[in-house]
């Protein structure tokens, strides 16, 4: 049973190398079918939802942005501390802990009728009775419950990306995680440099 359990956070033990890779791209490829129906993309940690309705490429453009910068970062930072490490590994376990992204379209899918609805209610009006109105007590408690859903899956992912650099990479202890933080702190700037002269965020979520 423990072993089951240990499948859900650090896979790559079991799962590595080129399978991983296919399966995190097919992963990957669903997510943004998924977030481009329902006017979300992914970058990073970060899902957003924009004002325009954006073309595929461009939501692939944006997944694949976020996930570039990730891989180089953990394979350059990685060759300071060990030996014979493979991009490949990187690329592959970076990509399967995409899978909670996938719950998170799903979320997406599932919520965007109120999403939605809020999203245009709140448009040039920011009151708090604009807030109320489309909402109601059975909406708030929807909105929290998708909060708490979102938040879960940004602690799984997390997870999957500590144990993907942990394993991939072979550093141990402490600067493993200090790494990792650095590392995503930084995708995330790089993510926002490269993509914000394109699309013009209104919302993020």
């Amino acid at each position: 049973m423990k072993n089951k359990w240990e499948l859900l956070y650090n896979p790559f033990t079991k799962i590595a190398g080129w399978k991983a890779f296919a399966i995190g791209a097919i992963v990957v490829c669903a997510t943004v079918l998924l977030g481009y129906y329902h006017h979300a993309y992914f970058t990073g940690l970060q899902m957003k939802m924009v004002s325009c309705h954006l073309s595929l490429w461009q939501c692939f453009l944006t997944q694949v942005t976020g996930l570039l910068s990730i891989i180089v970062l953990m394979y350059v930072v990685s060759l300071f501390f060990v030996r014979g490490v493979r991009l490949l590994d990187i690329a592959g376990t970076v990509l399967l802990s995409r899978v909670p992204y996938l719950f998170v379209a799903l979320l997406v899918f599932c919520f965007d009728p109120m999403l939605q609805s809020i999203h245009e209610k709140l448009q040039g009006n920011l009151s708090v009775e604009a807030f109320i109105e489309p909402i109601g007590t059975f909406g708030y408690f929807l909105l929290l419950l998708f909060a708490m859903l979102m938040l879960l899956l940004l602690v799984w992912y997390i997870a999957l990306l500590y144990h993907a650099f942990r394993v991939s990479t072979g550093i141990k202890g402490r600067k493993t995680g200090i790494l990792l933080t650095g590392i995503i702190i930084l995708t995330e700037i790089i993510a926002f440099v490269l993509l914000i002269p394109w699309f013009k965020i209104t919302n993020n979520i």
